[in-house]
């Protein structure tokens, strides 16, 4: 399958494998993949790094169109860090530990992976209190604009730990996140180093 890229010279071209590979012109840059980037990127990054955005289809931030709940197509340790803001949920069980280990993957020892998605349980407390409102429905089940706007998966903390536990992660935790009906997912890959 080839992937749409967008600037052949900052990005990653596709070798004959499938896989993905910096041009050397990009050495010494820390490279950071955003999963689901959509219209407008949001992981955070210094002078000195690219993002590379992933999405399943191209829009405005998209640099490689892939399905982020299979295989990532990029070499093993490509990234310095792995950034997502509410794509997770839009993955069923199946996908999200696929997506999580691939992701340890193409990490660099000692990389950081951050996830940003609903709080599985303050939406259900809020249904609870306030009913069945538009802000219950979009974060239970999405927005439902087009086939990917589905959420297949809902999250709460130990459920965010044991998914990352069983993904390979060691070093995890899930905490609240940038506001209080959201929750982070953020891990270190550690690998014993002899």
């Amino acid at each position: 399958m080839l992937y749409s890229l967008t600037d052949e010279h900052a990005f990653p071209m596709l070798t004959r494998n499938g896989y993905a590979k910096t041009r050397p012109w990009s050495f010494g840059v820390n490279l950071i993949l955003e999963l689901g980037p959509g219209q407008a990127l949001q992981a955070p990054s210094r002078p000195g790094e690219r993002i590379i955005g992933v999405d399943h289809r191209q829009l405005g931030w998209t640099t490689v169109v892939a399905d982020v709940g299979m295989e990532l197509p990029f070499q093993d340790q490509t990234f310095v860090r792995v950034f997502s803001s509410h794509v997770f949920e839009h993955l069923s069980f199946q996908q999200a530990e696929i997506c999580l280990r691939s992701c340890y993957r193409v990490l660099q020892h000692f990389g950081t992976l951050h996830f940003y998605l609903p709080n599985l349980a303050y939406w259900v407390d809020h249904y609870q209190i306030h009913g069945l409102t538009t802000a219950v429905q979009q974060n239970l089940f999405g927005q439902q604009q087009y086939e990917w706007d589905f959420h297949r998966s809902g999250w709460d903390i130990p459920a965010l730990i044991h998914i990352a536990q069983s993904s390979g992660w060691s070093a995890v935790e899930a905490l609240p996140g940038r506001t209080i009906d959201e929750l982070c997912l953020r891990a270190i890959r550690l690998d014993n180093l002899r």
